[in-house]
């Protein structure tokens, strides 16, 4: 047997390196990698590379449009798509930006904010560890004996420690939580807003718990931590079964509730007396509350902290400390210790974990600020402008219809006229805030980070809760707009929604992009895009799960009992017709709210689309196929029959049903009375 030559395998290297490296460069030119949101894109050519033409649209609208979408896309998961992908490059993007100083003419605000996510990702960069933070923690792991009667939680409610108890803007790692919030009733002042957290889902494994405890606690005994672990899973699925019992296939909303009304639900373990203790006692001496001070809660507010208190007092209310404790640590370990990143969730990069992290740390505290950096560093006002005009096109169509529609009586349509007049709407940012000078002041509380970054961050929150405690009572030559309210949502999510009784719609900047606004595409492609996303949202605002509340958080009801019937027929028609085409009712009427503000949603798209006066199309499409397309074009996705989501239907679907209920869509594809898109009956909302 030959021996190759050192030498000849050396060079056979050189050569095959070589090869390989003009190859790449070779491949690159010809197939430029970028991942950019914005500028990478070319919209029009990745809806050719999508679309099937072989599929006729009066078939099947979805396959024609998004066949060959995830062939396209194969990295991606199951079940991902357009708003997955679009997440996961402006991900991409902010967290790489916001690593680099911020361009001196940013605002002070901006300025801050990304020095505080720079301060944030240090933590895990020099292995940082907050003593004092970590010694709190170990503080309430070792006070957990069996012996111990009652537990110390953020504020005391008596025998019960309600852990509401602390007033913040920025919730509190626990159950509930009272924060200050524009109160609705008047918008003239600050009020109290009761939430409930979200339920922590990250804790279904014992041993991560056992993990990170272990972390926190690195001298605790094995027996300890384990009870300690399992504890904290109990205390978790305790809570997930009492709210399934409390909001079985209902949504949860918001009211207006006194301070009397909440401690009458709560009854013993938490009266009223208790109640006023313990928020007076964090509140200035002419800002004080009574008993008739009104707080927004979510409804069953009070029979939910009932319920939490006597399901807790059977341990003594160890697991309602324990999960309290297991929730600071997951909402917030990434701004006080590197070794907590490690371990939550343990499947995950650390520098990845970090980044994300601290970038929902720094939107919780000044989301504003995020979006407008956002906007700046994406060059998004074109987007954002442009998103604007379909909004004022399709908010005007609607009022239009409204004023002319012939299935409402007339004072049923004035109703809906003034509902959708009073709808508050956040395109980018809120109006008051465009003007540097005026994010600045709204910002002015934040403080200049530094380590221990954590301390920095909660310095922030309590400069923000004493800026606006004294808007407790009506100021004089002060404006409160409702929507500075802390929806929870960061600036940097691909998202947009309603938010009931608030009477408050969000389209947050990192959704106003291709292909959802596409600058480079005609106008037609934007109300087909975009137009569909805003008349889903201001759909929601008629829910009849929601749209009961005024926007003052009274009862009332602008709908004539013979008015209210007919929009219920409608309502049963698109429920019937999702159950026709899913095979099950049960899924039809779980997502009932989603599908009639997709139907609907499209029809206010198609009223805003009609009133264009120059109209250009795209591809091969017409205008108006176009428009179709566009509203379709955004749904594509991995396993598109699938049901990822009991609260909607699958992609596909989303994209099918609304356009095969409009007459207008067999009209522009020219679809025969017998095809699959162009049903006998239709459900519609907004025709004659």
């Amino acid at each position: 047997m030959t021996v190759p030559r050192p030498f000849v395998v050396l060079l056979l290297g050189v050569v095959f390196a070589g090869c390989k490296f003009l190859v790449n460069k070779a491949t690159l030119a010809a197939y430029p990698w970028c991942d950019h949101p914005t500028r990478c894109y070319d919209y029009a050519q990745e809806l050719a590379a999508s679309v099937d033409s072989a599929t006729d649209p009066c078939d099947n609208l979805y396959q024609h449009v998004c066949d060959n979408w995830d062939r396209n896309h194969p990295m991606l998961m199951n079940g991902s798509g357009q708003f997955t992908l679009l997440q996961f490059r402006v991900t991409s993007f902010v967290v790489g930006a916001l690593k680099k100083p911020p361009p001196q003419s940013s605002p002070a605000s901006v300025k801050k904010a990304v020095f505080a996510y720079q301060e944030c990702i240090k933590v895990l960069d020099d292995e940082r560890n907050d003593v004092k933070v970590r010694a709190s923690l170990v503080g309430r792991v070792q006070k957990v004996q069996p012996g111990l009667a009652y537990l110390d939680l953020t504020g005391q409610l008596r025998r019960a420690r309600l852990s509401a108890g602390h007033v913040s803007r920025v919730r509190p790692a626990t159950p509930f939580s009272l924060s200050l919030v524009p109160y609705i009733k008047t918008d003239r002042r600050y009020g109290l807003m009761l939430s409930m957290n979200s339920l922590v889902d990250t804790i279904k494994e014992p041993k991560t718990i056992e993990t990170c405890i272990s972390v926190v606690a690195p001298t605790a005994r094995r027996q300890v931590v384990s009870d300690v672990a399992q504890r904290t899973i109990d205390g978790y699925q305790e809570f997930i079964a009492m709210f399934l019992a409390l909001y079985p296939g209902q949504r949860i909303t918001l009211q207006l509730r006194t301070l009397q009304e909440l401690a009458n639900g709560t009854g013993k373990y938490a009266e009223l007396e208790d109640w006023l203790r313990v928020v007076n006692k964090h509140l200035p001496e002419d800002r004080k509350i009574d008993e008739d001070e009104q707080v927004l809660a979510y409804n069953g507010s009070e029979v939910a902290l009932r319920e939490m208190f006597r399901r807790s007092k059977a341990s003594r209310h160890v697991t309602l400390v324990l999960y309290s404790a297991w929730i600071l640590i997951v909402e917030l370990h990434a701004g006080f210790s590197h070794e907590l990143i490690e371990c939550l969730p343990p499947d995950l990069p650390a520098q990845f974990k970090s980044a994300t992290s601290c970038l929902q740390l720094a939107n919780r505290i000044a989301p504003y600020a995020i979006g407008r950096f956002l906007w700046d560093s994406l060059e998004l006002t074109e987007a954002i402008n442009s998103t604007v005009t379909v909004w004022g096109g399709l908010r005007n169509a609607t009022l239009q219809y409204f004023k002319d529609v012939h299935w409402m009586d007339a004072e049923t349509a004035k109703g809906a006229v003034e509902h959708v007049s009073h709808l508050v709407s956040v395109i980018g940012q809120p109006e008051h805030l465009k003007l540097t000078t005026a994010l600045d002041e709204h910002y002015n509380h934040l403080p200049d980070f530094k380590p221990p970054f954590i301390e920095s961050w909660l310095n922030a929150s309590k400069r923000h809760v004493d800026k606006y405690k004294r808007l407790l009572k009506e100021p004089p030559n002060v404006t409160v707009h409702r929507e500075d309210i802390n929806f929870g949502i960061g600036m940097t999510t691909v998202n947009a929604f309603y938010m009931p009784v608030i009477h408050l719609m969000v389209i947050i900047p990192a959704i106003m992009m291709p292909p959802f606004v596409p600058t480079d595409a005609p106008r037609p492609v934007h109300y087909g895009a975009v137009g569909t996303i805003l008349g889903h949202e201001l759909t929601h605002s008629f829910d009849p799960l929601f749209s009961n509340l005024s926007r003052t958080g009274e009862l009332t009801t602008w709908y004539q009992p013979e008015s209210m019937k007919k929009f219920e027929s409608r309502l049963k028609c698109v429920l019937e017709q999702s159950a026709d085409i899913t095979g099950s009712e049960i899924r039809a009427k779980n997502a009932l709210s989603e599908t009639f503000a997709d139907t609907a949603g499209a029809e206010k798209a198609r009223l805003a689309y009609a009133t264009l006066a120059q109209k250009k199309g795209l591809l091969s499409y017409t205008p108006e196929q176009a428009f179709y397309v566009a509203s379709c074009f955004e749904f594509c996705a991995a396993e598109p029959y699938a049901s990822h989501s009991p609260l909607y239907l699958p992609v596909a679907l989303r994209c099918n049903v609304p356009v095969m209920n409009q007459p207008e869509f067999a009209g522009a594809f020219k679809c025969s009375g017998s095809a699959t898109m162009n049903p006998s009956e239709h459900c519609t909302f907004h025709a004659p």
